[in-house]
């Protein structure tokens, strides 16, 4: 299965498709929201996405795209369908993180790998979501310190995440942050490709990396 954005006019919905049986894909959000950024549990049994419901009812001002959007959240929900669980990082982010976190990739123990938007540079950070998947647990750990700008990211079974920065020209980048020491903050390999631009990389669950 496969989950995408499709935009109608302004606004933004998440779809689920079954590529095997090539199914008519499913909508899963149906407010008027901007829902983008899906990403699955490691096991596909949820989908986390980000979400603007409200514009007007946050005064924080959390950044989206450049955008400064109010009412920012995440979103965890069944690709089935039903009522999503909002999971709101504005309470245990405020002192870190000023605008407004990007989720790339869901990694094994529950570990949701977002983006951050300084205005000069976008890093990667990690944070833990309880197991029922409706809290963020602690203060998020910064886990990229490069000077570019990540733009997408994906995570294989072995906890391995390969992401993509538009420092110089657009390049892919890989780490293995489950298996990381607390503090570490070596450099990630970079991915050997024969491309000048590179982005937008998907690993499958044996390793396999796929890229535009």
């Amino acid at each position: 299965r496969v989950a995408f954005v499709r935009i109608d006019r302004e606004n933004m919905d998440i779809y689920v498709a079954d590529l095997v049986q090539r199914s008519e894909p499913r909508r899963l959000t149906f407010d008027s929201a901007m829902d983008r950024y899906p990403i699955w549990s490691p096991d596909a049994s949820r989908l986390l996405y980000a979400g603007v419901t409200d514009p007007k009812s946050d005064s924080k001002g959390f950044q989206l795209d450049d955008a400064v959007l109010g009412g920012s959240a995440w979103y965890s929900a069944s690709p089935s369908g039903g009522q999503p669980v909002r999971i709101d990082p504005s309470a245990q982010f405020a002192q870190f993180l000023q605008g407004f976190p990007l989720p790339l990739a869901w990694l094994r123990s529950n570990r949701i790998v977002f983006s951050y938007n300084t205005g000069e540079t976008i890093n990667l950070w990690m944070t833990t979501l309880t197991t029922d998947n409706r809290r963020i647990i602690g203060p998020p750990k910064q886990v990229t310190f490069g000077t570019g700008r990540v733009t997408d990211a994906s995570v294989a079974d072995d906890g391995t995440v390969d992401f993509a920065t538009t420092e110089g020209r657009p390049r892919l980048w890989k780490a293995p942050f489950l298996t990381r020491q607390a503090g570490d903050k070596g450099d990630p390999m970079a991915v050997a490709t024969n491309r000048d631009f590179t982005a937008f990389p998907t690993l499958s669950n044996t390793g396999k990396l796929a890229y535009l």
